[in-house]
């Protein structure tokens, strides 16, 4: 899945020779704290609302003003978990998206990033998710996969992120092709993995979905 799959074209184009005012509007009208600024196809930088409210003069061209992150952005054919490994860097909500010739294409609305995490987690696909925490020097990818087999399971796909809440440790997030994960959460616990938590196929779909959203942003997704 690539950044320029994840593009949100319901935003307008921002350029240069628009005002603050606009801006200011367009960032309440779509509930986005940031927003990227074009002159043609050339990205120039991102607005924030907080910077454009300490700006007297809301008749302003944002010409007049400095532009943040001007050097930060993706290319369309990057992976989306440089997406996100952008975002949590420099604690982006939109993430500017280049082709691969340096022309703006949009952004990636970080709002939109749970639906894209499912589609990552293959949430299409019948099966459980598993939430592990692990410290980075015991993470393997391979005996996590061991373990899943052991127990007749298949490992569909995994992503692992920074847990901010202990140094050195990873929030590993593992999908599965099946929905009964009892036998698998008990080998995983046997070997000292702590499970944080576990959702079915139904569950993600209707009743825990918001249990999923929360932890997303438990990770600063």
């Amino acid at each position: 899945m690539t950044a320029g799959e994840n593009i949100d074209y319901t935003l307008p184009l921002l350029e240069t020779k628009d005002t603050v005012a606009k801006a200011l509007d367009l960032i309440e009208e779509f509930h986005v704290v940031q927003y990227a600024v074009v002159e043609g196809k050339n990205y120039k930088g991102l607005v924030s609302e907080g910077m454009l409210l300490n700006i007297v003069d809301s008749d302003v061209k944002l010409e007049k003003i400095a532009f943040e992150y001007a050097d930060v952005f993706v290319h369309s054919s990057d992976h989306f978990f440089e997406v996100l490994k952008v975002a949590d860097l420099h604690k982006l909500k939109v993430v500017p998206i280049l082709d691969d010739q340096g022309d703006f294409l949009g952004v990636f609305n970080l709002a939109e990033a749970a639906p894209v995490f499912a589609k990552i987690c293959s949430t299409e696909f019948e099966g459980g998710i598993i939430i592990l925490a692990v410290h980075e020097k015991q993470y393997s990818l391979a005996d996590i996969c061991r373990i899943a087999e052991s127990n007749n399971i298949k490992v569909l796909s995994a992503y692992a992120a920074r847990n901010t809440q202990r140094e050195g440790g990873l929030i590993i997030t593992v999908k599965l092709n099946r929905n009964d994960l009892s036998t698998i959460i008990k080998s995983l616990e046997r070997y000292s993995y702590e499970i944080l938590a576990q959702f079915s196929h139904t569950e993600i779909y209707n009743e825990d979905k918001e249990r999923l959203d929360l932890f997303l942003r438990f990770l600063n997704i």
